[in-house]
Parts: C-alpha cells; sequence; structure tokens
C-alpha cells in the first residue's frame, strides 16, 4: 500500500508521461509542464533574513491546492571579515558568529498572494536555523502525503570545508513541519560539506532517499526505511559538487550524474547504480573548450524523446566567473553529442580575487518544462538575480537539440516573476518569524553591564509627546530591552528619521534614530544618534564625536562598529547591534506610516539589493 500510496502522490506533480515507468526521482516532484512561475529573489522578510544565496522552491505543501514557497539562504554573520578566496573565510577564518534564521515559508492565497506562514516551521535545537543552506531536498520522505524537506547545510566561515549540520523537516499531524534530525537520522552529529544533494529511490524498496555530496571524495547516502528514518552510509567514491538522480542505462535503478570541480583533477559523469543503492562503474562526460572547470549543478531529462535521459550541465570559470550551460545528448552505449552554450563571457584578462566577484552568476538549479506547449522540452534556468544574468532565463528547445537562450522579459520567454507586493506579512505571527519573542534567549554580559548602569542612574525627563505605542513590543533578545514605542520624524526615499522609546529593566528611555541602506553592508543600517534630539537616552555617557553618517550627516553610531570604550563600558554595544540587526522588522512596524509607506521605503531601502 505504501508504494501504490506514494506513486499517486509523485504523479500529482507531474503531467510528463515519462515519470510512469521510471523509478522514482526528484526530478519528477521538481518539473511540471507550464513552469512559468518564478519566485522574486529576495522577497518581503527575506530581503534582510539572509545574506546571500537565496533559494526558493514552488510546491503545494499545504494540500490546500495553491502552490506555496519555501525560501531559505545564509546567515547574516556579525563578524564578517573578508578573507581567502572563498566563503570559509567569510569571517576571516573563523566560525561565523550571529543568528541563524531558519526558512522562510510563504504559503499561497486565492487572491494570488503569499502570506509568510514561518511559525509553521518548527526548530527547537539550540542554536536553532541554518549557516548556509545551498540545497531545498523536497519530497514526501515519511509516507504521510505531504511534503517535506530536507535542507543540505554545508555552512559559512571556519576557515575550512567540514561542513555544517544539516535540517531535516517532516511533516506532523497538526500541520507543521518539526525539525527531526536527533529522531530520524542514524548519525546524532552528521556533518558534512555537503555543496550537493538530490532525492529518490535509489535501493528500490518503495521510498524516498537522500544522496548527498562530500568533499571527502564520497558521497554520502541516506537509505529511507518509509517512516522518514535514515540510515547513514557512504555509497560511492565520488568527488562531486552537484548530483542528479535519473535511470541513465535503462536498467530500472537510479544512477547519479555528478558535476565536479575540474579545476582540481576531479571529473565530471556519470556513476551507475548496482542496484542496491550503491553507485560504482562510472562513465566519463564530454568537456566543453575553454576555462569551464566549475560544474556548481547537473541535471537529467529526455529532452529528445528517445526514451533515454540526456544531461544539462551548469559550468563556471574559477571562483564562479561567467556562466554556461552544456547540453549532453545521451546517443546511447556511453557516446555522447555535446553542445555549450555562453550566457555570460567575461573578459579574457579578468583575474578573480574571490568567489564573490562581478562575474559570479552561475545557473544555480536547472528545471525543465514545455514552456509553449510546442512538445518539446524547454530548459528553464533558476538562479538569483545578477547584474550580469537576471533571474528567469530559458534555453528554449527548437528541436534536433538545439536550444536558444532568451533571457527574462524577451520575447519567447514566457517566464513570470512574483511581484514583491504579493509577499505578505502575518501581523498576528510576524515577531515569532523573526524569532524575537521574548525569553528565548539570556541577556549577555554587555546588557548585564547596562542593568547595573542604569539602575543607579537618573535619567533625564523628557518630553513624550508624539510617541505611540505599539500592540506588541519588540523583544531585542541580544540586549534583554523591548522597543515600547515609535515618533515618526520624516523619510526620503531610501532613508527614515524616527525616535524609539526603550524599556530596559523598568527603566524607560528615548533614543533617536536613522535607518539607510548601506552599500558596504548589503543591508539597511539602523544608526543611533548620538548629536541630535534625544541623542542616546540623553546620556552624557554618549555625548562622543561620532563620523558616521546617516542622510549626509554625521553623528551617528552603527552596532558594527564600535570602539569607543565609554560605549563598550556602559554595555550599550549589544543593543545597539539589536537595533541595527531588527532594522527590518523595527521599520516595518512604525505605527504612524501606512502599510504603503512603509512597503515604498523597505523596497527603496532595498533596491540596490535586487
Amino acid at each position: 500500500m505504501k508504494k501504490i500510496l506514494f506513486f499517486f502522490i509523485v504523479l500529482a506533480f507531474t503531467n510528463n508521461v515519462f515519470a510512469k515507468d521510471k523509478p522514482q526521482a526528484g526530478i519528477f516532484i521538481e518539473n511540471y509542464d507550464g513552469m512559468t512561475v518564478f519566485g522574486q529573489s529576495r522577497p518581503g522578510i527575506t530581503k534582510q533574513r539572509y545574506y546571500f544565496g537565496h533559494r526558493w522552491s514552488y510546491h503545494d505543501f499545504n494540500n490546500d491546492g495553491l502552490k506555496d514557497f519555501l525560501y531559505s539562504g545564509t546567515m547574516r554573520p556579525t563578524n564578517i571579515k573578508t578573507s581567502g578566496k572563498t566563503t570559509a573565510g567569510a569571517c576571516g577564518g573563523k566560525k561565523c558568529e550571529g543568528d541563524m534564521p531558519g526558512p522562510t515559508l510563504y504559503l499561497g492565497q486565492k487572491d494570488g498572494s503569499f502570506i509568510d506562514n514561518s511559525k509553521l516551521i518548527i526548530d527547537n535545537r539550540n542554536p536553532s536555523g541554518q549557516s548556509l543552506s545551498r540545497q531545498q531536498l523536497i519530497a514526501d520522505f515519511n509516507n504521510d502525503g505531504i511534503l517535506d524537506f530536507y535542507l543540505a547545510d554545508h555552512g559559512i566561515g571556519g576557515g575550512n570545508y567540514d561542513g555544517f549540520r544539516d535540517s531535516y523537516f517532516l511533516s506532523q499531524k497538526n500541520g507543521t513541519w518539526l525539525e527531526s534530525s536527533s529522531t530520524h537520522l542514524s548519525k546524532k552529529k552528521f556533518k558534512i560539506f555537503d555543496h550537493g544533494g538530490t532525492v529518490g529511490d535509489i535501493d528500490n524498496d518503495g521510498d524516498i532517499d537522500i544522496v548527498l555530496t562530500d568533499l571527502k571524495r564520497v558521497l554520502q547516502c541516506l537509505y529511507n526505511d518509509g517512516t522518514g528514518k535514515m540510515k547513514i552510509k557512504k555509497c560511492g567514491s565520488i568527488n562531486a559538487f552537484g548530483i542528479e538522480l535519473g535511470d541513465f542505462d535503462n536498467d530500472g535503478d537510479l544512477d547519479i550524474v555528478h558535476g565536479a570541480h575540474e579545476y582540481e583533477g576531479t571529473l565530471t559523469g556519470i556513476a551507475l547504480n548496482n542496484g542496491k543503492g550503491k553507485f560504482k562503474k562510472k562513465i566519463k562526460l564530454p568537456v566543453p573548450e575553454g576555462n569551464w572547470g566549475t560544474v556548481p549543478e547537473v541535471s537529467f531529462w529526455d529532452l529528445d524523446k528517445d526514451g533515454d535521459l540526456d544531461i544539462v550541465v551548469s559550468r563556471a570559470g574559477e571562483l564562479y566567473v561567467g556562466t554556461g550551460v552544456q547540453v549532453i545528448e545521451n546517443l546511447g552505449e556511453n557516446k555522447f553529442n555535446s553542445k555549450f552554450y555562453i550566457l555570460v563571457n567575461p573578459p579574457k584578462d579578468y583575474v578573480p580575487k574571490h568567489e564573490g566577484n562581478e562575474w559570479n552568476s552561475f545557473v544555480d538549479q536547472i528545471r525543465f518544462s514545455d514552456l509553449d506547449n510546442d512538445n518539446l522540452t524547454d530548459i528553464v534556468l533558476v538562479r538569483p538575480g545578477s547584474l550580469k544574468l537576471k533571474a528567469g532565463s530559458i534555453l528554449k528547445n527548437e528541436g534536433g537539440m538545439n536550444f536558444k537562450h532568451i533571457k527574462y522579459k524577451e520575447v519567447g520567454n514566457p517566464i513570470k516573476i512574483v511581484d514583491d507586493k504579493m509577499y505578505k506579512d502575518d501581523p498576528s505571527t510576524f515577531f515569532e518569524n523573526f524569532e524575537i519573542a521574548r525569553g528565548k534567549s539570556k541577556p549577555t554580559d554587555s546588557s548585564k553591564k547596562f542593568k547595573k548602569f542604569i539602575k543607579d542612574k537618573k535619567l533625564k525627563n523628557f518630553d513624550l509627546n508624539g510617541f505611540e505605542n505599539i500592540d506588541r513590543p519588540i523583544f531585542l533578545k541580544r540586549s534583554g530591552a523591548s522597543l515600547v514605542a515609535y515618533k515618526y520624524i520624516k523619510h526620503g526615499d531610501d532613508w527614515i528619521d524616527y525616535d524609539i522609546l526603550v524599556e530596559w529593566d523598568g527603566v524607560k528611555f528615548p533614543i533617536s534614530m536613522c535607518l539607510e541602506y548601506y552599500s558596504r553592508f548589503n543591508f539597511p543600517a539602523n544608526r543611533a544618534s548620538l548629536v541630535d534630539r534625544f541623542k542616546f537616552g540623553g546620556l552624557d555617557e554618549t555625548s562622543i564625536p561620532s563620523f558616521q553618517e546617516c542622510r549626509g550627516e554625521n553623528g551617528y553610531i552603527a552596532g558594527w562598529d564600535i570602539t569607543e570604550p565609554k560605549i563598550i563600558e556602559i554595555g550599550i554595544d549589544t543593543l545597539l547591534k539589536d537595533l541595527n540587526f531588527e532594522a527590518r522588522p523595527i521599520l516595518a512596524n512604525i505605527p504612524q506610516l501606512s502599510d504603503n509607506q512603509k512597503r515604498e521605503l523597505l523596497t527603496n531601502l532595498d533596491k540596490n539589493i535586487n
């Protein structure tokens, strides 16, 4: 009965008859005809929730007949100090510090909007959340008819490639998804550098398993027992970056196509399944001419409808410079015909210094769909938008295994990206979504210093006329303070002046604030004024020279650049970091601003990010 149930679940995600007589693989879950809807690269609260690497999946997660969006991405470290050439050196070779946000779930509505319901995703680990979640692996792992998700997380910072723990969310009877690694993975402290991952029934027992890459030159397989419990074992000696499962040799089991980091001497190819979920016999794939040795993503599909799987390979140069897509036709008997399409071609003399270079625009997900109903499967290229390659490009299938690159909004490309305004917050759960509910963390040493400081400190009496209390104070979990009231001053296109009333250990004091987009850190910077209006609670100890600017004027201070001993000594540095980190939810809750004004400000503040 279990096999029959899952068979129909898989069919619900695709109307491609090719899936009916093939082993269950993730390609039949993620691909479907009519794939014309694209998620916004950084919608709603995810704009500032994740540092980079925003990924989305588009499925009906709650089985209400409407498709939803699941987003994940990279934490925003508070100790960023770029070193080396890769994300391993993002924090100066040290472990990246800061809050780790969890995934964001937007549930589709009948009016075409998407409401944030991240409260349905429960993560009780300490600490919770993800570091650098690169892969969203979607399937019904526990066979209850509802999609689950596994987030492969190789981590950011640390100076090496040891990896980070993954996150495994299983659907529950109460409509939530519970992080279940401790109860459903055979290795309690499972941690690898899994840049690539895929799902499918690799051992032919009727349930969906998981395959992950491991930079220790092996594949790690998570074998499902049918209830979502996974037994982890090494299943192949392959060094890979991107992987996908499909029945390449038509023998009834799932083989694996693997993309390599070819600059390190590894090969892009196919490893055949021995029928028991082990990948041994290897087949080398052709390599295009030129400097295209980075292979972050690969996939399978029958593009010419001849009954076997063809291969599509995402390629880039060293440190992800440039963008290319290789289409490999399967001719049978391990013979291939290869064509290469250059989408972004960097200057020949360009030498990158870091992965985060201006020519990094690689295709990070490959999808397949007959977009124009001409009975030919097109290649859909999914990636966050960049200056060099906007999101929403396609390779249109023109027949005869020939493809034409059509960019987003060009004639012949039907992709439509959901408007940012269609992603909406759920007011009743807004604060929980940002994990700032009262009591979730203990006060830091800095907050204890400030509590001691203000206990016997006589604060000035201020005229608080014009302040408006908010119904639910915003708890600032690092410092232990609460933001209880606002006073709007004025705003421009990409900045806003306002005052806040903060309560800390029973003492209330006002702070004058200025928020503006700060390009250096790629996010809205929330700074406290040391010279204007209330200053910082009127404290003489904060009357220090400051040359930070907001809206072109000096006299501000932000959480990341505190060096003044007086500030550190009295312990308000943690509060300043709080106010900066929570810039977006703070701005989104100023009661004197209309919803349209808030949305306009948030959009303008974020315009340089997109």
